[in-house]
């Protein structure tokens, strides 16, 4: 198990918690570059992990 899955089991967390996330939290929840949580979330959102909801400022990630 890599980094990428502790980050994607604290990322799916969050939102179970919270219901959902927006990029800005998943940089911050995790300590990393915007660049980095965005190809995080593209990961996730191509394992069908999440689905996103809203685009630009109103951008929030679900679980699918």
């Amino acid at each position: 198990r890599g980094l990428g899955d502790v980050y994607k089991r604290q990322v799916l967390d969050y939102i179970s918690e919270h219901g959902q996330v927006t990029d800005e939290e998943v940089q911050t929840l995790l300590g990393i570059k915007k660049t980095r949580a965005f190809e995080l979330m593209k990961q996730m959102r191509n394992m069908e992990l999440v689905q996103v909801v809203g685009r630009g400022a109103e951008k929030k990630y679900l679980l699918k």
